[in-house]
């Protein structure tokens, strides 16, 4: 019987756009036809590379995302879409996504091309009905195209539309909000997101948050709720926080994220949690055309490590928790959380489902402050795991000795191996392992005249170390720079190899210190030969120092990946960036 295939989504970032809108903090960049020709050749490129990778699985999804992919033109993204066909294992019965604006989706013939290439979704960036509000948010757009793109994207032949929404912008009210809602419904698409404004830092709207009048939180609950109500009324199911679909339309890539499924990304800024590895291309589309394959972030992350994650990504959905899954895919307790759970269900935040336990929509509005909440308490999880080791070990170790009382009469000698021991051996029998009466339930136990101590090597042991290192890569306490501050928090720990890992710091930032002074010396030497010669020779080594220095090396999988000084953000933190990325609207 033949294995079947494991599934694998595949995201194309199109990082194009005619207008950067005042909230978008997603890697984005002017249309260029020159630059659009040279981006289509390195995505086919690097394709190729990645194709003999993809044999093991079935491409169940293709999504095209940015920037704005519509811009790119049908000739481009069919070019793209069939390589992708042809080289990897691209389902029959795959969704594939393609971002649009409703200014560049209303040419008929063109969404024709692209339905026949083998486009099959299309999600149209909406944002909101009313003009005036798109205009305070710079879409380009107007509501009127908007009818008009949904209009052409039916004639074209496509049977699944999204439209993104945003709630919470500048000057909204209720009443905008709902006609919004309801001007969108009347047009019928088969899946609908709605995302909260965020002000991200460096957006022209974050600049503008003390000069604009924003809704506040009980005004953007208010909003998500009175969505979340009129959707199902309209027979939109909520399957995930921002997310609602008529029956069999949920985004199945999007579902990736959340599922904590394999995806790869093309492109600059694209991320790809793909081979036990996640990685993420750094945000220079001139490297990217010229091959530079730069990983932005790099980390091997084993299934045991991802229990937050799954807490996290697992409440994002309808779906919820399953709680037999955490427990027997990460080896860890339940009750903890399930404690707090009980909790949330009395105060309408969280509901009972047959396998465990999801949000509800009130508690979807305050699903950061659950979350961060159940992962202090799944942090008790791993400390709980080794006191019960040591007791069950003092157990073993009990039974022992009490099996050693019962049938060993005859007297032993025994090398005593303790610290401060006088004599190097000892006879020892059943003798002074005399039986005592318990007070309550007559219970008779062994009272003995030693002393049993677990080995410092425990697994359990050895399990708080590899997790302390983990801990501390995390924290960057290996890069150069951070040396000064991580040995600071090394004279305050006590662990096992403390000055070894102490030493190995000290030695990085001595060779780091060496290797600047020798830049150094060797810039002065090229500025004094420029400046005889006429030359650019400093330049040229500065430029290409600072490629190094955010550059990598190839490893085995073909990936660059980053230089070892290189910091490493936390985990979670990661994480919540991707799932953000991956959802929040274009």
């Amino acid at each position: 019987m033949q294995k079947e295939k494991a599934p694998l989504g595949l995201y194309i970032h199109i990082p194009f756009c005619r207008q950067k809108c005042a909230y978008c903090d997603f890697y984005s960049l002017p249309r260029s036809e020159e630059k659009m020709d040279a981006y289509t050749a390195a995505l086919l490129r690097h394709i190729e590379e990645v194709a003999p990778r993809t044999a093991a699985h079935r491409v169940d999804t293709v999504y095209f995302g940015g920037g704005t992919p519509s811009y790119l033109g049908p000739d481009r993204l069919t070019k793209l879409l069939r390589t992708l066909r042809k080289r990897c294992p691209v389902a029959r019965d795959a969704e594939i996504t393609l971002e649009a604006n409703p200014d560049s989706a209303c040419d008929v013939k063109a969404l024709r091309a692209l339905r026949r290439a083998g486009f099959n979704r299309i999600s149209l960036g909406v944002q909101s009905a009313d003009d005036g509000l798109l205009r305070a948010i710079g879409r380009i757009h107007t509501f009127a195209q908007v009818q008009e793109a949904v209009a052409a994207v039916r004639k074209a032949g496509f049977k699944n539309l999204s439209m993104d929404l945003i709630y919470g912008l500048p000057g909204q009210t209720m009443q905008q909000w709902e006609d919004t809602l309801a001007a969108v419904i009347a047009l019928a698409p088969e899946h609908i997101s709605c995302y909260g404004l965020k002000l991200e830092p460096g957006t022209p709207l974050y600049d503008r948050r003390d000069s604009e009048c924003f809704p506040d939180d009980d005004a953007q609950a208010d909003m998500y709720l009175y969505a979340v109500t009129v959707l199902a009324q309209n027979g939109y199911e909520q399957y995930e926080i921002s997310n609602f679909a008529k029956p069999g339309f949920a985004s199945r890539h999007n579902l990736k994220y959340w599922h904590m499924e394999e995806y790869a990304g093309f492109g600059p800024g694209a991320h790809s949690d793909f081979g036990g590895v996640r990685y993420a291309y750094v945000r220079d589309l001139d490297s990217y055309i010229s091959g530079r394959l730069i990983l932005s972030e790099s980390e091997s992350d084993a299934t045991l490590t991802r229990d937050y994650e799954y807490v996290m990504l697992s409440l994002r959905t309808a779906e919820g928790i399953d709680r037999r899954y955490f427990e027997t895919t990460y080896r860890q307790r339940f009750q903890p959380m399930e404690d707090l759970f009980v909790q949330y269900e009395r105060t309408g935040l969280a509901a009972r489902t047959e396998n465990g336990w999801r949000l509800t929509p009130r508690g979807f509005l305050v699903s950061n402050s659950i979350i961060a909440a159940l992962q202090e308490a799944g942090g008790k999880l791993s400390r709980n795991m080794i006191d019960d080791g040591y007791e069950a070990f003092s157990q073993v170790v009990t039974l022992c000795i009490e099996l050693v009382r019962q049938f060993y009469s005859v007297p032993r000698q025994f090398r005593l191996l303790g610290r401060g021991a006088e004599r190097q051996f000892d006879l020892f029998d059943n003798g002074g392992l005399q039986p005592q009466l318990m007070e309550l339930g007559g219970y008779r136990v062994p009272e003995f005249d030693l002393e049993v101590a677990a080995q410092n090597e425990t697994p359990y042991k050895t399990m708080e170390y590899n997790q302390l290192a983990l801990q501390l890569f995390q924290m960057g306490f290996f890069r150069a720079d951070m040396a000064e501050q991580a040995l600071r928090c090394l004279d305050l720990m006590e662990f096992k190899n403390k000055d070894q890992l102490a030493a190995v710091i000290r030695q990085g930032r001595q060779r780091t210190q060496q290797v600047e002074w020798l830049q150094g010396q060797l810039m002065t030497a090229l500025r004094l030969l420029d400046a005889r010669q006429g030359s650019q020779l400093a330049e040229e080594l500065a430029r290409e120092m600072g490629g190094a220095e955010s550059g990598g090396e190839l490893n085995a999988g073909g990936l660059r990946t980053p230089d070892a000084g290189a910091g490493a953000l936390d985990t979670m933190e990661r994480t919540r960036q991707r799932s953000r990325e991956a959802v929040r609207p274009r």
